[in-house]
């Protein structure tokens, strides 16, 4: 009642909630007050049986059982408090992830829990009622909020601090709210309230106007003085924030997806503090920001931003720290834009424009790694690939690519950033964007309470602007900031290390998928060549209607939304969030415009990291591919038509420019997207694809959609599916669903005897499971080798098959089930393709077991199958040598050889799936039954027999990648077995006196020497290997075929993986090092990107493919 009195006649939905609260927390209050009661003797004198059951009537309601079917105990009453059996027996939790206990929230807390998440939904964009603007909406509900947080009986629980004295709070111990050392103790020093404020701030990206309104609102209300001061309190918490996330960033070796949320909030909280700046609560600008040498204390924002701008060109030009200098670049030019109406333009231009672009971000000192053809994480080949294509196609291409040149899709988001923030700064102050977070206001219909009552019979005196009634509040850094001073001294403290780190989750590269942003000169011209444009308004609005600041504003608002509202599982497999929540924020984004076309804007931004999506980075391509999943679903009347375009362009224009890990990753969310729509696709986008699989040579397109075919095969328990309800009727496609092609001949049959032996094999291993030393007696013996003679594999020794006829035997009796698997979805996909109703009366019967178990387990269980067959071959082709007077092969280039035979047999039987293919190559190398090299004598075509044409592995890369992954783990492992068992057995007692830090460094110094003595030469050779194909493929023209961008690409992708995967394990577990120091035994390593250039140059570089691989080489 109290409440009511206080908050406006018409409550509001977000009061109404807050009313439900503070009556849920009184009840709570309650409740725990009875509780506490009771346990201490007091208050009530009944019988505690008597508290639940008063009358057999209420105890006949009850379940015979126990509540709800649970049983008897606890759960037999109604409201689970103790029963008159005696103390409840202690027993886990019901947590299937094994949580350690489960817990009763404190009143408080969860009152607190709740007006947090009120918080969440104060500012959310949502469509306003008719007559209303959004700003006018929102400012209604931080009117209503903070009348209720601010109402003297309330203000006590909400807005209470750790200092209780009635001075202005602007005396609170600073010390005390900055200390890293007790962040809790900080939070009560500032105050739920502000804790809140500013934890929304750093998290939630299209709200950051809402909670300056609201600072404002709660500061002006809150009763005087006792809770006054709250702007200042949320001003120095959110600089104790600030001041720590940087120090993580720079001096901290976290993770990329820590740090892409990291970066996040530290561009939030600027932002809020600009924006209390034009509220006049935190100081903007003054003429002393230019005077003597910044410094970390008593800043406005305009003084910060400098500060900030000087510490990014000291880091750039005196401490040779780029990505440090790229960061705080990055984080000036995200604030610029709105501080446009409040700092002198010349202020902005002279002191932060211009020093960032001269000093950090120009063509000779800022390296994009998205550099088409060279950069490390590029999505773009510096040419389109060799398509093979007809005259006619090829000259198509060539005025597509022509188009894409003149794009601008070679710009990641930093340079993009930087464009825009020019061209908003030389726009004489008019905003040429249509992003209306950057004006955003809602503060301007908040009104002060009138103190004074009119005249009796007058009307009320009318309620003046809520303004900020203090002095303007400066900015410092916390006192424990190390990061800022370190930078400004050029480094000078010996005892901080600024880390080394990529800008990886930070920067990201852009593709614009539906043209580049017009330019202000351009005439509006109808474009005819591109599809439906005169058709389609919304595409027609995006491409004529959205510039370069727009399309950057766009892209930013979906990334920040895709990171901050990211569903997550807790401890007890709780999904906090879902992709249904995020694409609902995804959409509101819509109503930051005022214009159509906005999907197509969300789409591109979103394709985009689909395309450079990878496994350390939070944006996932499986999460972003979940969130674009529900977007669809949400906006079934516009989102689909968008994304059928969007496909339609990547495919038509982009696709022999991608380099091939972009297109694993779109050809990945195209096969999860169709399987997970009931495969809504336009048919005759299949009937055009169709024609670059069937044409006979090899080209992205058709790689393309053979492996978003395969992809989504392996999702499927009845591969039929595809045939019968993706694919148009009499498509060709159905014949490439599985492994061979249609007009590749089929491999030459063994003969009786041969299958006799090889069935007698599998009987042995699948039905007998005889004991794997016994069966390797049987397969390396005499009686076997007599068997076999004078049948095909026994006729001579000068084939492969024939010299390893014991290893194809063995490793093809342990594909049994895979081959019946193989079988059956073919037999399955024929049937659908000419259905009969004799074919359908003899379905086969689907495997239900699993086949990927089956064979790894095997293959770990029948190892010493393996390696015996492999020797026994190894020994009789030195026979065979010794009789032919040939020279010996080496015995371990002799195994390499047949070891790289076996993983051929593995990838003839398994690559109708590539997860059973990749798997149990993994298990075979774990299991040191094939070495690293011979992965990379497979994958890479040197399979020892000389009459073959080379032939690439599909994905080599991969393939290669876990064969050094498994080599690095176990270097590692070396290193641990030598230290716990030292020489002789003697225990070396090191001493008290030694030094703990050089004892670290020592033990990441002998296990960097350990990887790179185990996995240098598998580096040289696959170097070596690669540039020796690359003169094989070579054509004599300036573009590279298929298989020379496989070659040139792949080689990069485990170059950059390889340094990925160790200074991960050196940064990591109890003897880790900092990244510093991890890259610098990185740089002083023999498996650098310019060791590897200098193989290469070693080379013949007459070939145009080597030469853009040193290139590429050279810039990581």
């Amino acid at each position: 009642a109290k409440l009511k009195t206080a908050a406006p006649a018409v409550l509001s939905f977000y009061t109404l909630l807050l009313l439900t609260l503070l009556v849920a927390m009184d009840q709570a209050l309650s409740s725990s007050r009875d509780r506490g009661q009771q346990a201490r003797g007091e208050g009530s004198s009944r019988h505690p049986h008597q508290h639940h059951h008063r009358n057999d009537r209420q105890r006949r309601r009850h379940h015979p059982y126990g509540g709800r079917g649970r049983g008897g105990g606890a759960g037999h009453y109604r409201d689970n408090r103790r029963g008159p059996r005696g103390p409840r027996q202690s027993r886990s939790p019901g947590n299937r992830f094994g949580g350690a206990s489960t817990r009763s929230i404190d009143p408080q807390t969860g009152m607190l829990r709740q007006l947090g998440a009120l918080l969440g939904k104060v500012g959310e964009l949502q469509i306003p009622l008719e007559g209303s603007t959004i700003a006018e909406s929102i400012s209604k509900n931080i009117s209503d909020l903070a009348m209720v947080l601010c109402n003297k009986d309330n203000a006590p629980q909400f807005l209470k601090f750790g200092a209780t004295t009635g001075s202005d709070d602007r005396e609170v111990d600073m010390e005390v709210v900055s200390s890293e050392a007790s962040p809790r103790k900080a939070e009560e020093e500032s105050g739920a309230l502000a804790h809140l404020v500013i934890s929304t701030v750093s998290t939630l990206p299209l709200q950051t106007p809402t909670y300056a309104g609201l600072t404002l609102a709660v500061n002006e209300l809150s009763p005087k003085p006792e809770f006054s001061g709250f702007a200042n309190r949320c001003v120095i918490y959110g600089m104790r924030h600030f001041s720590r996330d940087l120090d993580s960033l720079l001096l901290d070796g976290i993770s990329e997806e820590d740090r892409s949320r990291t970066m996040s909030r530290l561009v939030h909280l600027l932002r809020y503090f600009t924006l209390l700046g034009r509220l006049s609560i935190v100081l903007e600008y003054e003429n002393d920001d230019l005077m003597g040498t910044p410094n970390t204390e008593g800043l406005s924002v305009a003084g910060l931003l400098h500060m900030l701008t000087a510490a990014s060109v000291k880091s750039a030009t005196s401490m040779n720290q780029l990505p440090t200098a790229c960061l705080l670049a990055q984080l000036v030019l995200s604030t610029l834009p709105y501080v446009q109406d409040t700092i002198p333009k010349d202020f902005v231009a002279e002191q932060l424009l211009e020093p960032l672009d001269m000093n950090v971000l120009n063509s000779e000192t800022y390296k994009s790694t998205f550099a088409p053809g060279i950069g490390s994480t590029a999505l773009l080949l510096k040419e389109e690939q060799d398509e093979g294509l007809d005259d006619e196609d090829e000259e198509v291409d060539d005025e597509n690519e022509d188009e894409a040149d003149a794009s601008g899709q070679r710009c990641d988001t930093l340079q993009d950033l930087l464009r825009s923030v020019k061209r908003l700064v030389q726009s004489d102050g008019k905003f040429s964007t249509e992003f209306t977070l950057l004006t955003d206001a809602p503060w301007v219909g908040l009104k002060a309470p009138s103190t004074e009552q009119p005249p009796e019979g007058e009307e009320a005196l009318p309620e003046s602007p809520l303004a900020y009634t203090g002095e303007s509040i400066r900015l410092s850094f916390s006192s424990d900031c190390k990061s800022v001073p370190f930078i400004l001294s050029e480094g000078g403290d010996e005892s901080i290390q600024a880390q080394c780190f990529e800008l990886s989750g930070i920067v990201f590269g852009r593709l614009p998928i539906f043209g580049s942003p017009p330019e202000d000169n351009d005439e509006d011209e109808e474009d005819d060549e591109q599809m439906d444009v005169r058709k389609n308004e919304h595409l027609q609005a995006y491409q004529k209607g959205f510039g370069l600041l727009d399309r950057y504003f766009l892209a930013d608002a979906v990334r920040d939304c895709l990171l901050n509202h990211q569903s997550s599982v807790s401890d007890a497999g709780l999904e906090r969030g879902t992709a249904k929540d995020v694409a609902q924020h995804l959409w509101s984004i819509t109503l930051l415009y005022q214009q159509k076309g906005v999907e197509y804007g969300i789409i591109e931004a979103m394709l985009s990291l689909i395309m450079q999506a990878n496994n350390e980075g939070a944006y996932r391509n499986l999460f972003v591919s979940r969130v674009l999943l529900e977007l669809t679903r949400l906006q079934p009347s516009v989102m689909p038509q968008a994304l059928a375009l969007a496909v339609s362009n990547i495919v038509s224009y982009y696709l022999p420019a991608l380099v091939p890990a972009a297109r694993d990753n779109f050809s990945r969310w195209f096969s999860f997207h169709l399987n997970n729509t009931d495969y809504q696709w336009p048919s005759g986008y299949w009937e055009h694809w169709s024609e670059y699989v069937a044409n006979g040579k090899r080209n992205s397109r058709g790689d393309f959609v053979l492996r978003t075919l395969s992809l989504m095969a392996s999702q499927l328990n009845e591969v039929e599916t595809l045939v019968t309800d993706c694919l148009p009727p009499g498509s060709v496609l159905p014949k490439f669903l599985m492994a061979h092609e249609p007009d590749e001949k089929e491999p030459i049959k063994p003969d009786d005897a041969s299958m006799a032996i090889e069935r007698d094999v599998e009987v042995r291993i699948w039905e007998k499971n005889e004991d794997p030393d016994s069966l390797r007696e049987y397969m390396v013996g005499d009686e076997l080798c007599e068997t076999i003679k004078g049948s095909h594999f026994g006729s001579d020794n000068t084939d492969l098959a024939k010299r390893w006829w014991r290893t194809e035997l063995a490793i093809r009796a342990l594909l049994q089930p895979a081959t019946k698997q193989h079988a059956s979805e073919r037999e399955a996909i024929e049937r659908a393709v000419q259905p009969s109703e004799d074919i359908a009366m003899e379905q086969s019967d689907s495997n239900p077991d699993d086949v990927l178990v089956m064979l790894t387990e095997n293959i770990v269980r029948y190892r010493p199958l393996l390696l015996g067959t492999l020797v026994r071959d190894a020994e009789s082709n030195d026979d065979t040598a010794d009789l032919q007077g040939e020279a010996k092969t080496p015995n371990s280039e002799q195994l390499a050889i047949g070891e790289s035979f076996l993983l051929k047999q593995l990838e003839n039987g398994l690559q109708y799936s590539h997860v059973l293919l990749e798997n149990c190559v993994s298990c075979v190398v774990e299991n040191e039954i094939a070495s690293s090299k011979a992965v990379l004598y497979w994958a890479l075509g040197s399979d020892g027999d000389n009459k073959n044409a080379p032939s690439l592995v599909k994905r080599w890369w991969d393939l290669a990648g876990i064969a050094i992954r498994i080599d690095v783990e176990k270097a590692l492992d070396s290193v641990d077995t030598q230290d716990k068992e030292p020489p002789g057995g003697m225990i070396i007692d090191r001493g008290d006196a030694v030094d703990s830090n050089q004892n670290r460094k020592s033990l990441s110094a002998r296990n960097m020497d350990a990887i790179i003595q185990r996995i240098n030469p598998v580096m040289q050779y696959m170097t070596k290997r690669v540039c020796t194909l690359l003169h094989e493929f070579d054509a004599g023209k300036n573009k590279l075929s298929p298989g020379m961008v496989d070659l040139v690409e792949g080689l990069k992708i485990c170059v950059v993986a390889t340094k990925t995967l160790i200074i991960r394990r050196l940064t990591t577990g109890a003897d880790s090092v900092t990244t510093k120091e991890a890259h610098e035994l990185w740089s002083k390593s023999s498996i650098t990107g310019s060791d590897i250039a200098s193989i290469c140059s070693d080379q013949d570089t007459s070939c145009f493919a080597i030469q853009t691989l040193i290139a590429s080489l050279q810039a990581m």
